[in-house]
């Protein structure tokens, strides 16, 4: 009820996908995409955003499709968006992707910029320069907590409204250093108890390279349950040949063994 249905979907897709799954013992985890409006987004609906001032806003002051992660009517959209599913369907487990900044360039809204300065206790002089200097860890950590919060949110709300419903989430493998880039404080996520299970896109053609990352990832989800992403056919770019696939296989088999 909260957001537009893609066009050709039938009224109620998502109860005839858990039917289906039932039927052969497959467990159901809808894949959110947080923030992010390339793709399905009706340009219509972008528009709208954009004129209301809810989209992100790189450094040069251009507005970026993807909604501003410190907006607090965003948040609530987000928070009420994946609550909504956990409610209303018996899902294994309600999955985020793209909860994160799009990069490192934003948001410099005139909305985050007051709401880091309500932060600080003092007006952000050098306004957006500061933050790659003088401010940067303050703005880190300002970045961090608008992804935090609504991470805890949804997870508090979710395991509230279906207890056994599993949180999870898509990140990116290099943590901490994602805290700097695009604000992903998943080692965080983990710690608190905010995550469920949590799935590193370790993306790569290196088999060595995908099996040192995903025990490192290991360690830091500190014993949530663990889901190494396999990407290396996307990684590859190339064509489905069997090379590859044996190379696919041996990333399966390492993190089997691990």
């Amino acid at each position: 009820k909260l957001l537009p249905k893609a066009p050709g979907l039938p009224p109620d897709s998502l109860s005839d996908c858990l039917a289906a799954a039932k039927k052969y013992g497959v467990a159901v985890h809808v894949w959110r995409v947080n923030w992010n409006l390339f793709g399905q987004t009706d340009p219509k609906q972008v528009a709208k955003l954009r004129a209301a001032g809810r989209l992100l806003v790189d450094r040069a002051g251009e507005p970026v499709d993807w909604l501003c992660p410190s907006n607090p009517e965003n948040q609530k959209l987000e928070l009420e968006a994946m609550v909504e599913i956990a409610r209303n369907y018996p899902v294994a487990g309600l999955h985020f992707d793209y909860i994160r900044y799009n990069d490192v360039n934003g948001c410099f809204c005139a909305g985050c910029r007051a709401r880091f300065e309500k932060m600080l206790g003092h007006p952000a002089a050098d306004w957006p320069a500061c933050t790659r200097e003088g401010l940067k860890d303050a703005w880190t950590d300002f970045r961090c907590a608008q992804i935090d919060e609504t991470v805890r949110r949804v997870s508090e709300a979710v395991h509230k409204a279906h207890p056994a419903c599993v949180v999870s989430a898509a990140v990116f493998p290099d943590w901490p250093a994602t805290r700097v880039t695009i604000a992903q404080d998943w080692g965080k996520w983990c710690r608190k108890g905010w995550l469920d299970a949590v799935c590193p896109m370790i993306y790569s053609m290196s088999g060595p390279w995908f099996e040192k990352t995903m025990r490192r990832n290991h360690a830091d989800a500190a014993g949530v349950k663990y889901y190494p992403g396999i990407g290396f056919l996307w990684s590859a770019n190339q064509d489905r040949d069997v090379d590859n696939a044996l190379r696919v296989a041996e990333q399966i088999r390492a993190a089997r063994a691990a």
